[in-house]
């Protein structure tokens, strides 16, 4: 019966935290209001920003993991470059708020900045190869389009 609750716990109380906070947002009672008003008025947008952006990128594979764990979604599996992808993504999403980039302290947005060119760089060098069908060009007669080890142009 505890593992029961346990598993229905998490949902009941998300469930109780929406019914909440919506009805409070509708009700016109001036001693009631939403939480969203409470985080509005304590949380810094830029941190508030931050969390949405990573909530929004964990959540799709939190719960493909959970169906995989189950045995309900065989083919889903957790990979680096994916990982990677989705960080740099929230990095670039991020840096695009002057507001974020403007809260930061320089060294902390120098810190995201290079991150982001890391990420980049790394994301290139794992996939090189990988991303296009043809990672070699060969013209018609065998020849190679681009010279692969030499320095020296094509004739």
């Amino acid at each position: 019966m505890a593992k029961f609750l346990g598993k229905w716990l998490v949902g009941i109380l998300f469930a109780a935290f929406l019914v909440a906070e919506i009805w409070f947002s509708v009700d016109r009672n001036a001693f009631t209001w939403p939480l969203t008003k409470e985080i509005v008025q304590v949380v810094p947008y830029p941190i508030a920003a931050a969390v949405i952006a990573w909530f929004v990128a964990w959540i799709g594979p939190h719960i493909a993991h959970a169906y995989e764990r189950e045995g309900t979604m065989k083919a889903w599996k957790l990979e680096p470059v994916k990982i990677m992808t989705v960080t740099l993504g929230i990095l670039v999403a991020l840096s695009g708020i002057d507001q974020f980039m403007a809260w930061l302290p320089d060294r902390v947005a120098g810190g995201v900045l290079l991150a982001i060119a890391v990420l980049t760089a790394v994301l290139g060098k794992t996939v090189r190869d990988k991303v296009t069908p043809v990672a070699s060009p060969h013209s018609n007669d065998g020849r190679p389009l681009v010279p692969v080890a030499s320095r020296e142009m094509p004739r």
